[in-house]
C-alpha cells in the first residue's frame, strides 16, 4: 500500500525519503528505532485525542492542530528543522497525512522486506 508516488521509502540502507526531502534513518539501530517509535506512538495518541473532539472544532483548528502534530513527530525524529525541510511553509493536512504514510511504509514495509531479503538464506525453510 504506498500512498505517494513521492514516497520513495527506504533508497538505499539508512536513507528515505520523505516527499521531496531526504534524511538518514537507520531502523536497524536500536536508538534510531526507539526514536522513530516514540515520535509516532506520540503522534497516534495526539491524533486519537483530535479525532474525539474534531467535532467541537473549526476545521481550521483541527487542520492546524493536527499539521503541528505531524511537524512535532519529523522535528523528534529527523532533528529541529525536519518540518520546514519536508514541508515548507505549507500547514495542508493531506501533504502532512501524506507525509507520515511515507513514513510508516519506509520504516515497516520496506525495511521488514529489506530485512528479510537480506537474510532469507540464513533462515530454516520453515521461517520463510
Amino acid at each position: 500500500q504506498k500512498h505517494s508516488p513521492q514516497c520513495k521509502g527506504v533508497q538505499q540502507m539508512g536513507m528515505v525519503k520523505i516527499l521531496n526531502a531526504e534524511f538518514a534513518l537507520n531502523m536497524y539501530d536500536a536508538h534510531d528505532a526507539r526514536r522513530v517509535e516514540s515520535a509516532l506512538e506520540r503522534f497516534d495518541t495526539t491524533r486519537i485525542e483530535l479525532q474525539k473532539s474534531a467535532s467541537q472544532m473549526k476545521m481550521s483548528e483541527y487542520i492546524e492542530k493536527t499539521c503541528t502534530a505531524t511537524f512535532e513527530c519529523f522535528n523528534a525524529i529527523f532533528g529541529d528543522g525536519a518540518d520546514r525541510k519536508i514541508f515548507g511553509d505549507q500547514c495542508d493536512l493531506l501533504v502532512c497525512i501524506d507525509a507520515i504514510c511515507c513514513l510508516k511504509d519506509a520504516v515497516t514495509v520496506d525495511q521488514e522486506k529489506a530485512l528479510s531479503e537480506r537474510y532469507s538464506a540464513y533462515l530454516p525453510n520453515r521461517q520463510k
